[in-house]
C-alpha cells in the first residue's frame, strides 16, 4: 500500500480555511443603519389608520400637523446619534383635547430608528418615566 500524506493536506486546507473566515468576518462590520434621510424634510407618521400626522424637520425643529383634528406639535429636535434624537416639546396647539398629553408635557421624547427601507423607516419612541414604548412607521412624504 502507498502512504498517503492525504490528512496533513486536508488539515492545513483547513487551517487556511478557518485563517480566511476568522479574517473576513472580523473585517465585515455589521449593517449600520443609513439614517439620513429623515435627519430633514417631509414624512407622513403612520400613528393610526384613521390619522394622518404630517412631519416637517429641519435641523432644529420638528412641527408635526395632524390632518384630521388640527392638532400641531412643535418641538425641539437634537440629534444624539446616527439614528437617535431627543424632542423636547415648545409649543401645541390648545384645541386639542387628548389623554396623553398630560404624559409628554414637559419631558423628552426619545426616538431611535431601528429599521430603514426604501422610503420608510420604523421607529421606537418612549417617553422619560413613561414604560410604554410606541412602535410606528415614518414614510418620505411626496
Amino acid at each position: 500500500m502507498r502512504n498517503f500524506k492525504f490528512p496533513g493536506m486536508i488539515c492545513k486546507i483547513l487551517n487556511t480555511c478557518c485563517i480566511f473566515i476568522a479574517i473576513v468576518s472580523c473585517s465585515v462590520s455589521p449593517n449600520k443603519l443609513d439614517c439620513t434621510n429623515f435627519r430633514k424634510g417631509k414624512f407622513v407618521s403612520h400613528i393610526a389608520d384613521e390619522q394622518n400626522t404630517i412631519v416637517d424637520r429641519n435641523d432644529t425643529i420638528q412641527i408635526e400637523t395632524n390632518q384630521i383634528t388640527g392638532h400641531i406639535f412643535k418641538a425641539r429636535i437634537k440629534w444624539i446619534s446616527d439614528c437617535e434624537y431627543e424632542l423636547s416639546n415648545i409649543e401645541e396647539s390648545t384645541n386639542f383635547s387628548d389623554t396623553l398629553k398630560p404624559v409628554w408635557q414637559n419631558k423628552i421624547i426619545r426616538t431611535k430608528i431601528v429599521k430603514v427601507e426604501n422610503g420608510y423607516c420604523i421607529y421606537e419612541t418612549h417617553v422619560d418615566g413613561v414604560s410604554m414604548i410606541m412602535i410606528d412607521s415614518l414614510r418620505i412624504f411626496k
